[in-house]
């Protein structure tokens, strides 16, 4: 926001905005309540069902459960983000003739593409430099100024409604709304309503 007169150029480029939005505590959550079967079976295995000394049998435990967290996390949580925005940005369009410019994804590359693959899309291009291209720095923009309109600060909302609000894909009709919220049953009343704005 401190920068938002340098990015004017940058708005008069053509382009559409889809946002996706998730809370990582919302998947936390699921893992905490045991709504996963996988989770709630390794919590509930006695400590002689795990290998190792007496020692490091917390240690080995907590290890598989995290692994098994990372696994649902990549192939359910995080694929949702990827599925969901392929139908957005894609709809009724051959994925072939694009490519995915991604940030540096918080799972391991070979798994996010082995995923994204899943899901369609076959041009990705994974950046470990994200300053460099000026696609994802745009998009971090975005993602803050949205971040502070939900936060109720005005310099936000105003470069939301004079930049951004514009260029947001009109998506009231379809199966994912802009923005798309992943576990929209998980977000809270207060949280959906603040969301709305942009709806």
């Amino acid at each position: 926001m401190r920068n938002s007169e340098n990015f004017r150029n940058i708005f008069s480029t053509e382009f559409n905005i889809f946002i996706t939005v998730s809370i990582p505590k919302h998947f936390q959550n699921r893992c905490d309540d045991n709504k996963y079967n996988i989770i709630k079976t390794l919590k509930g295995l006695k400590d002689d069902q795990f290998t190792g000394e007496e020692g490091f049998i917390e240690i080995i435990r907590d290890k598989i459960i995290n692994s098994a967290k990372h696994t649902l996390f990549i192939n359910y949580f995080e694929r949702q983000h990827i599925d969901n925005s392929k139908k957005a940005l894609l709809d009724n369009i051959d994925p072939s003739g694009y490519k995915y410019i991604i940030d540096t994804p918080q799972c391991l590359d070979r798994s996010w593409k082995e995923i994204a693959k899943e899901c369609g899309i076959i041009n990705i291009d994974i950046k470990k430099r994200s300053e460099r291209v000026p696609g994802i720095e745009l998009a971090d923009v975005v993602a803050g100024c949205v971040h502070k309109c939900l936060h109720k600060n005005n310099k936000a909302s105003e470069i939301y409604k004079n930049q951004i609000k514009n260029r947001m894909m009109d998506m009231s009709s379809r199966e994912y709304p802009n923005p798309n919220l992943i576990f929209y049953q998980d977000f809270s009343d207060k949280e959906k309503s603040h969301l709305d704005i942009f709806r």
